[in-house]
């Protein structure tokens, strides 16, 4: 493998910030890696990288960043794939990766991936879109059937995620037992650095996105796909569940055309717990944005509506949902009672009220079902579970024991960032989780019973 330097390091002997320095590495240099090792847990530390020199040397992985494994797919049709944009478009045609602001339509293009910023030029033409799509798709095997379309969750800084996108794709279809057609990934406005007005904003895309009936292009393009013997399903990750609460708590109308949706999976949802409630749950936010509502109501039942089945994984030892929830309601964060109501439902899963065809996977539960595998760097998943400091404080937090004010630290947080994002993120960096959804895909007895629709 081989890195690049993202900020002025040095190397050290050892994997440990008090280990003897040997040389100084500058920014952009490009080094040689031969392993990925722990750094000594006692410190918090996170990754190291061993070079690959003529002797022992190591640097943190917070310093430099490894070169993505190439694509490699054995069709050429494999590469093609959609990216649709919520997002304001910027006088070169491309989504505005530094705006905030909530457009009022979609735009569209069709990507060979690896996908590049400075190649995107989209267009609003919904119509000539969908028939690429189609016409895309009814030129794959037969058995190639479920088309994505994949959300992703908050981001710090100003970026697409479009290299999640090209990791999303490349780790659920090089699967030998994949069914999935094409990806289309969902950009919306999902960046802040800090938990400040991100909450009302992505409620707010939500409800837009409803209020402007943009709904409308998912309803055309499943049953386009639908007639050609093709499948619509939606994955959400993370705090891309804001967004769909907006959706559905919206005074949308419900009809024979709302169910499009094959599977819905919420992935790490960054939602509270009692969003399943019967009849949701409201709670104070605590970072009004300007405009913004001094309450949040959050209600996903109506996800009934618009999906055959939905399917959510959870788990307890996810660190960046803990802190999420420990920043959403930071003056309660030691009042272990009044905070309950912010719990995330990525942590917990639904505990007093699960609805119909609402299906529940624990991420740790699955881990057990599985032998160990041989190590794969495209699967770059980390089970915080193994690690005994980070178990034992989630484990207190889990239990009741102490408030979030002991989880969530912001030493721990920056010195673990790759540890705890590679967990966070195991819809498709965990081969267990990429297993289970393409089962579920291709396991009609997941399939229940048709709703009444309203």
């Amino acid at each position: 493998m081989t890195g690049r330097i993202t900020k002025d390091t040095c190397v050290r002997q050892r994997p440990h910030f008090n280990a003897a320095q040997l040389e100084d590495l500058y920014i952009n240099d490009i080094i040689g890696i031969k392993d990925i090792v722990e750094g000594e847990e006692k410190e918090a530390n996170d990754e190291w990288y061993l070079l690959d020199w003529d002797r022992t040397a190591y640097v943190w992985s917070g310093a430099a960043e490894v070169d993505s494994s190439p694509l490699s797919f054995p069709d050429s049709e494999d590469f093609i794939h959609y990216l649709i944009s919520f997002r304001k478009i910027d006088s070169l045609g491309r989504p505005d990766d530094s705006s905030k602001e909530i457009p009022d339509k979609l735009s569209f293009q069709r990507v060979v991936l690896p996908a590049t910023y400075k190649s995107l030029e989209m267009s609003e033409n919904e119509n000539d879109f969908i028939d690429r799509i189609i016409a895309d798709v009814g030129v794959l095997d037969q058995s190639k059937k479920h088309v994505f379309i994949y959300v992703p969750g908050y981001q710090p800084v100003r970026n697409l995620g479009l290299s999640l996108w090209s990791d999303f794709v490349r780790n659920y279809m090089s699967d030998a037992r994949s069914s999935i057609a094409k990806v289309l990934f969902f950009t919306w406005p999902n960046h802040e650095l800090g938990r400040k007005t991100i909450d009302d904003r992505a409620n707010e895309a939500g409800k837009l996105f409803a209020e402007k009936e943009l709904y409308s292009f998912f309803v055309k393009l499943s049953e386009r796909l639908l007639q050609e013997g093709k499948t619509l399903s939606l994955i959400l990750h993370s705090f891309a569940h804001q967004v769909l609460n907006g959706f559905l708590t919206s005074n949308i109308t419900y009809n024979s055309r709302s169910k499009i949706f094959h599977r819905v999976f919420l992935m790490a949802p960054d939602i509270v717990q009692g969003a399943f409630n019967v009849n949701g749950i409201t709670v104070k936010n605590y970072h009004v944005a300007d405009g913004g509502e001094s309450d949040i109501h959050f209600n996903l039942n109506n996800i009934r509506h618009i999906t055959k089945s939905t399917h959510i994984f959870y788990d307890e030892y996810d660190y960046l949902l803990h802190t999420s929830t420990k920043k959403a309601a930071k003056p309660l964060e030691n009042d272990i009672i009044k905070i309950k109501d912010y719990r995330n439902l990525g942590n917990y899963g639904c505990l007093s009220h699960v609805p119909p065809d609402v299906y529940q996977y624990n991420l740790q539960e699955l881990l057990k079902t599985r032998s160990s595998q041989k190590r794969d760097n495209n699967f770059i998943f980390k089970n915080l579970a193994d690690k005994n400091k980070l178990r034992n404080k989630m484990n207190d937090v889990i239990s009741g024991a102490k408030g979030y004010n002991k989880i969530g630290d912001f030493f721990a947080v920056l010195f673990n960032a790759g540890k705890f994002t590679k967990h966070h993120r195991y819809l498709f960096t965990s081969r267990v989780v990429v297993e289970e959804v393409i089962s579920i895909l291709n396991d009609d007895s997941h399939t229940p019973s048709p709703l009444p629709l309203v």
